[in-house]
C-alpha cells in the first residue's frame, strides 16, 4: 500500500446537478428502462440513479421555460425561437451525456487494454504473483482500464473482495463485448497463478491470442470504413465545395428561392453534427490498438477554463 495512493474522484458537475435535482423530484422509471440506463451510468463511473437524469431533465424545463418567455416578451419571436432551439439541443446532449462518455471511455480504453495485458504479462513472468501484477497496472496506466485496475486494489486491500481475482474479475467483466479477448487473456493469467512454471506457456498463448484476434478485427474494420470515408468525404468536403460554387450563382439569378438563414443553420449546425456522429460511431468500432484516438496528442475540442479542462463536444474532463 506505501506504493499505492488512491484518491476518491469527487463528483463532477453533471453528477452534481442530477443528484440535487433527485432530492427534489423522483421521477418513476419502470424497471427495464431503470436496468438498462443504471447499467450504462456503473460503465462510466457516473455515481448516481438512474431516475435522476429525468428527474434533472424535468427540472431543468421548468426552470428555464420561464426565461424563454422572458425573451419572448422582450426581444420578440427570433430570440424565443432560438431560445427554445438551444434548449432542446442542450437537454437532448444532457440526456445523451451517460452513452457520450460511454463512447468516450471505450476510445481511451481501447489503447490501455494491450498495454495492460503486456504488463500483467511481464509481471507474471518474473513473479507468479496476481497482486503484484495487478499493482504494476495500475501505477503504469491512468486511463479507464488503470482506474478499473485501481478500483479492483482498494475493493480488496478494504476487505469487499476476499481475493484479488474477484476484485478484478468484477472490474473487466464489463469489457467483453467490446474486447473479449482482453477478458479472456486476463482469465488464463488466473489460471496461471493457481499453477504457476508449470503452465508458462499460457503466457505466451494469451499474447498471441490478442495479437491475432487484433488483426483479425481490424482486417473487418477497415473493409467496413469504406462506407463511412465516403459519407465524411461528400458531407466534409465535396457537398461544401459544391455549395460555395453554386449557391452565389442561384442568389444572383433566383434570390426568391435561397434563404441564407436555412443555409447558415443547415451548413454550420447540422452538417457538422452528422459528421461527427458518423466519426463517433466509427470510433466506437474500432478495435483494441496501442494507440490513442487523438492525433499527435491533441484533442482540438478541448479546451482550459480556470484550469480545469473542458471537452467541447463530448463530455467535461
Amino acid at each position: 500500500m506505501s506504493y499505492f495512493t488512491y484518491i476518491k474522484r469527487p463528483y463532477n458537475w453533471y453528477e452534481k446537478i442530477c443528484l440535487f435535482c433527485a432530492k427534489l423530484i423522483k421521477v418513476k422509471l419502470d424497471k427495464e428502462t431503470e436496468e438498462k440506463l443504471q447499467e450504462l451510468l456503473d460503465f462510466c463511473s457516473l455515481r448516481i440513479p438512474a431516475y435522476s437524469i429525468y428527474s434533472a431533465i424535468l427540472i431543468l424545463s421548468i426552470f428555464l421555460f420561464p426565461i424563454a418567455f422572458l425573451l419572448l416578451f422582450l426581444f420578440g419571436s427570433n430570440a424565443f425561437i432560438a431560445f427554445l432551439m438551444f434548449f432542446a439541443a442542450f437537454i437532448v446532449w444532457f440526456y445523451n451525456y451517460p452513452n457520450l462518455k460511454a463512447k468516450e471511455i471505450r476510445a481511451k480504453a481501447s489503447s490501455e487494454m494491450l498495454f495492460s495485458t503486456l504488463l500483467m504479462a511481464i509481471s507474471l513472468r518474473q513473479v507468479p504473483n496476481l497482486e503484484r501484477a495487478v499493482l504494476s497496472v495500475a501505477l503504469n496506466l491512468d486511463g479507464p482500464i488503470g482506474n478499473d485496475f485501481k478500483d479492483a486494489l482498494m475493493d480488496f486491500y478494504s476487505g469487499k473482495y476476499s481475493t484479488i481475482k474477484n476484485a478484478l474479475k468484477k472490474r473487466i467483466d464489463k469489457w467483453y463485448k467490446e474486447a473479449n479477448e482482453f477478458v479472456e487473456g486476463m482469465y488464463m493469467f488466473f489460471d496461471y497463478v493457481e499453477k504457476p512454471y508449470k503452465n508458462e506457456k499460457i503466457i505466451d498463448e494469451v499474447i498471441e491470442n490478442l495479437i491475432n484476434q487484433t488483426t483479425e478485427r481490424f482486417e473487418k474494420y477497415s473493409r467496413k470504413l469504406k462506407l463511412p470515408t465516403m459519407i465524411v468525404m461528400t458531407l466534409g468536403i465535396i457537398l461544401p465545395i459544391l455549395t460555395m460554387t453554386f449557391i452565389p450563382l442561384i442568389i444572383f439569378f433566383l434570390p426568391n428561392l435561397v434563404n441564407v438563414s436555412a443555409i447558415f443553420f443547415t451548413y454550420d449546425f447540422i452538417l457538422p453534427l452528422i459528421l461527427y456522429w458518423v466519426i463517433i460511431s466509427v470510433l466506437k468500432s474500432r478495435p483494441l490498438t496501442s494507440s490513442s484516438t487523438e492525433i499527435i496528442g491533441i484533442n482540438i475540442f478541448e479546451f482550459k477554463l480556470f484550469n480545469k479542462k473542458f471537452n467541447f463536444l463530448i463530455v467535461s474532463a
